[in-house]
Parts: structure tokens; sequence; C-alpha cells
């Protein structure tokens, strides 16, 4: 494979990407006031909501702002989506979207769009292949007789 996903391998799509961007604004000043923030938003699960902290906030913002309307995609995949993704997928898109607010002004800030959208498909994708080729016997586990 080149590195470029094919359409159908996409997890995210850029309007999904930029849905993330838009409900994600305020994550960078978050992250500036207390350091260990973006490890706790991109976890998994927060007992206090539910849910991992990034679809909590991404889903305030569908609800509260219709992004999912605005940019024209399913809220509800996209949430689904981004509480599928790994830890490190979901902490590219924090500091990805940190660095296209802090690029907007500059006018560059859709080539960082671009970089999350391949960062996290050939991620993705990457996971999958890798996945499909491990033995799912470990070595020391396996019967005498495969040895």
């Amino acid at each position: 494979m080149s590195g470029q996903a094919k359409a159908s391998d996409k997890v995210l799509t850029l309007d999904e990407i930029r849905l993330l961007a838009d409900a994600l604004r305020g994550v960078g000043s978050m992250i500036e006031r207390w350091p260990d923030y973006l490890d706790r938003f991109c976890a998994d699960q927060c007992a206090s909501v539910g849910d991992s902290p990034m679809a909590h906030t991404v889903k305030a913002a569908i609800m509260d702002d219709q992004l999912d309307t605005k940019w024209n995609v399913g809220g509800k995949d996209v949430l689904q989506k981004i509480r599928q993704l790994s830890w490190e997928s979901r902490r590219t898109i924090a500091v990805g979207v940190v660095e296209f607010w802090e690029r907007s002004a500059d006018g560059t800030d859709e080539e960082i769009l671009h970089w999350i959208l391949e960062e996290i498909n050939t991620a993705t994708i990457t996971a999958k292949t890798k996945s499909t080729v491990v033995d799912p016997r470990p070595q020391d586990i396996r019967p005498a007789v495969w040895l």
C-alpha cells in the first residue's frame, strides 16, 4: 500500500475532521492550563461522563451547535468512530486541532486538517493490517504439538 488510504478504508472523512476541529476549538487553552489534560481528554472512558471525554465534548457540540448539519455528516457516526479510535489516534486529533486553530490566522490551517485525516486513516489501516497478520496463538500458550 502506498500510504494513501482507499476511500472504502477511510475511518474519517475531511468533513468529519472539520466537525471535530469545530467541536474541539477550546481544547488548546485547557491543555495550556493543565499539563495532564491532554492524556485524560484522550482516554477511553471517564467515570464522571460515562464516555470518552473527547466523545462527550463532541457530542455536546453536535447537540448544542448542530455541527453535524453544518458539516453535512452523521453525528452518531462521527461519535461511534471516535469511540473506536485508539488513544494515540484521539491524541493525534487533539494535537492537530490545537495546531489548526493556532494556524487559522496565517491561512495554513487547511493543511493541518489534511494532515490529521492522513494520520488517522493511515494509522488505522496500518493497525488493521498488522492485526490480521499476527498469529493469534502466542508462543507461550501454544500446545506442545505446535512447537
